[in-house]
């Protein structure tokens, strides 16, 4: 699983939130975007994606992970 809780440009979490239910096996955060990935080899992502780093084909900012199909 993985947990989102604190304070940023994204919202604030007072105390953990599971955003995926998965077993992840390893994360990357930058200062505008994080890429998680799952024990299958999914990986999911989220961000501001002004330059479209998220995988997701387009521009939009997303606050949770979404899996990069």
């Amino acid at each position: 699983m993985l947990f989102f809780w604190g304070t940023g440009v994204f919202g604030t979490f007072y105390e953990p939130r599971v955003v995926i239910d998965a077993d992840i096996v390893d994360v990357s955060v930058g200062g505008s975007f994080g890429i998680a990935q799952d024990k299958e080899g999914l990986l999911w992502s989220w961000g501001t994606n002004s330059n479209g780093e998220l995988g997701q084909s387009d521009l939009k900012t997303r606050v949770y992970p979404n899996p990069i199909l």
